[in-house]
């Protein structure tokens, strides 16, 4: 499963670190195009308990991918701790979206 509908896009970007650079340009200009949702959503996700079960569920299918990702990043840079459980890494990189 692909993280995105532009697949065919990504395709073309053959490394990991143009791929990465692909992919966070690309949500980015569809969170700014559609920030208004984007703000409902958080909003719902902070205060509904089904809405974020609902929308976690949602993403277990592509979390572990996105993870794996994440991880193959973090463990080329030394300056990243090896040792960090992939819960940490999750809860490093969401935590900001929600502040």
């Amino acid at each position: 499963m692909v993280l995105f509908n532009e697949e065919i896009k990504f395709k073309k970007y053959k490394d990991l670190p143009s791929r990465i650079n692909f992919l966070v340009q690309d949500r980015f200009a569809f969170a700014s195009a559609n920030i208004d949702l984007v703000k409902i959503i958080i909003q719902e996700v902070q205060t509904s308990s089904l809405i974020r079960k609902k929308l976690l569920l949602s993403f277990q299918p592509v979390l572990p991918e996105f993870i794996n990702i994440i991880q193959a990043v973090l463990k080329k840079d030394d300056r990243v701790n090896k040792e960090l459980r992939e819960d940490v890494i999750l809860r490093i990189i969401i935590a900001p979206i929600f502040t």
